[in-house]
């Protein structure tokens, strides 16, 4: 078991998308924080993304790593990365589980964020999510339009409690309207 209480276990999902996986991957080299583990949880993707992200990281037979867990097909570790092949599609929040199931057995992360593979980082995100874990128990940052930025895409969400139908709150003026947290991007 490894003990690290200042890393991040960074948990993303692939299915069939390729390109937003590599696109996060090399996001992700950039960023100032080197602290984290990457977990890469592919969902039984069946167009090939998976093998294409395995040669992408320049994965081999010498990189297994077991883990238990029935869900599990095979798993490989690289230095900081894992990439881990599921037997069957659970969907995203069973995929998301289990690296946080497995945090006790193997690594010790004091922090995890949960990321949707098809997002950018800023260079200095997961220090600010760090910080202001300080003052909240989960967190999420303000998540603008991949293809317009000055566009607000999420800055949390309300709950319509008579229609029982959410909303992406997209104003800095709503701001403190705030039901729940976006799930493109969950720190804690």
């Amino acid at each position: 078991m490894i003990n690290n209480y200042n890393s991040c276990s960074i948990i993303t999902v692939n299915y069939n998308s390729f390109l937003y996986t590599k696109n996060l991957i090399k996001n992700l080299e950039y960023i100032s924080t080197k602290n984290f583990n990457l977990f890469i949880i592919d969902n039984f993707s069946d167009d090939n993304s998976y093998q294409k992200i395995f040669n992408l990281l320049k994965f081999s037979s010498k990189n297994i790593f077991f883990l238990e867990d029935n869900k599990i097909l095979e798993s490989f570790k690289k230095n900081n990365i894992f990439l881990i092949r599921l037997k069957s599609n659970y969907g995203y929040s069973a995929a998301v589980n289990i690296p946080l199931n497995m945090n006790d057995k193997i690594y010790l992360s004091k922090f995890f964020w949960i990321i949707n593979n098809d997002v950018e980082i800023e260079v200095n995100t997961l220090d600010i999510l760090k910080k202001e874990y300080i003052l909240n128990s989960i967190t999420t940052p303000m998540v603008y339009d991949l293809n317009n930025k000055n566009n607000i895409q999420s800055l949390g969400c309300t709950i319509n409690s008579l229609l029982l139908t959410t909303k992406n709150l997209k104003n800095l003026n709503n701001f403190n309207k705030i039901d729940f947290i976006s799930g493109v991007s969950l720190f804690f």
